[in-house]
């Protein structure tokens, strides 16, 4: 027999068990399937040589209707600004690094950068992927050429001092290009951009605040306060409750989160300078949100979530997935309480 699927064709034996099971895989996916007796090799050929008939076919289904266009957003960004570009507002290090030394540059030394520029407007992504090693990707204010100047020279003089001590390898100056298909234009690219700082400056204090916490749990109590400053406290807890979260959870981030936020504030246990630049960073997610539309907001809530987690941990999907499960798990707790 041959299972038929669209212009695919795959020869099956019935009387084999896997072959039964790909039939009934089939079947999950698609309302039918269509079976047709299979041909022997003679009826293949043609005068001793195998062919291939193509006839051109025609659709009679109704066209796919055309996608809404409403909420895309709009290319401002095509080309790709260059270091020391005077219309650059930051500057974009890529500091290259080992995982292990990420914290030790974040709680430490990074501080140290940001009084040599005379500035907290600074924030900072932890990266990697396919093509660049693991490196931290920091952002600093350059809006003047004087201001890219100094920026320049200072993280010069960071770096190396950075490598001096085998914290880093490498510093490249690169253009920053604002993502504004995930966090809008204009006025709403500059409110997202001091989110960027106040939870950067959020991950610092956390980091050094709270070294007790396993990070995923740290993550998903940041992932809890995040949504709760943009969207509003009962809003953003229902919301992270019920939306589901692809990957899979691990018990004992779930349990230590749980157990910190049933019992203190979404950061548990948390210093006052901790308090004060998490109100900081809720300030900046409620200004932030008028910039939004209410269409947008779920989308632009897991690019915040996504991108702290990075802040805070890793670029690791599993790390992540973990974390967004303890949060949900841990709102679902609070809304359970709220109306037991």
């Amino acid at each position: 027999m041959q299972l038929q699927d669209d212009d695919r064709t795959m020869p099956l034996d019935l009387i084999e068990p896997l072959h039964a099971r790909l039939i009934h895989q089939h079947l999950r996916r698609r309302p039918q399937a269509v079976l047709t007796e299979d041909v022997n090799d003679k009826d293949l050929g043609w005068l001793g040589h195998a062919h291939e008939l193509t006839v051109p076919l025609a659709t009679t289904r109704s066209p796919a209707p055309h996608p809404d266009l409403t909420h895309a957003p709009v290319v401002t960004n095509r080309d790709l600004a260059q270091p020391a570009d005077p219309a650059q507002r930051w500057t974009q290090a890529k500091v290259f690094t080992h995982p292990t030394a990420m914290d030790q540059i974040i709680t430490a030394r990074l501080p140290r950068l940001l009084d040599d520029l005379g500035t907290e407007r600074a924030w900072f992504a932890r990266y990697r992927s396919p093509r660049e090693t693991d490196h931290l990707r920091i952002r600093v204010p350059s809006d003047t050429p004087a201001g890219q100047a100094a920026a320049l020279r200072a993280l010069s003089a960071w770096t190396r001092r950075l490598t001096a001590d085998g914290l880093a390898s490498q510093l490249i100056l690169d253009g920053y290009r604002p993502e504004t298909g995930r966090y809008g234009t204009g006025a709403a690219m500059a409110a997202a951009e001091n989110v960027f700082v106040a939870n950067s400056l959020v991950t610092r204090h956390a980091l050094t605040d709270l070294p007790a916490l396993e990070r995923e749990t740290l993550c998903a109590l940041n992932m809890i306060d995040i949504a709760e400053g943009f969207l509003g406290t009962h809003d953003g807890r229902t919301w992270m409750a019920h939306t589901p979260v692809h990957g899979t959870g691990r018990l004992t981030i779930t349990r230590q989160t749980i157990d910190q936020i049933v019992t203190a504030q979404p950061l548990g246990n948390a210093t006052s300078g901790l308090d004060e630049v998490t109100a900081q960073r809720r300030a900046a997610l409620e200004a932030y949100r008028a910039h939004t539309d209410d269409s947008r907001r779920p989308q632009v809530l897991v690019s915040l979530l996504h991108m702290h987690h990075n802040r805070m941990a890793s670029p690791d999907r599993d790390s992540e997935a973990a974390a967004r499960h303890a949060a949900r798990q841990a709102c679902r707790s609070l809304l359970l309480r709220r109306t037991s």
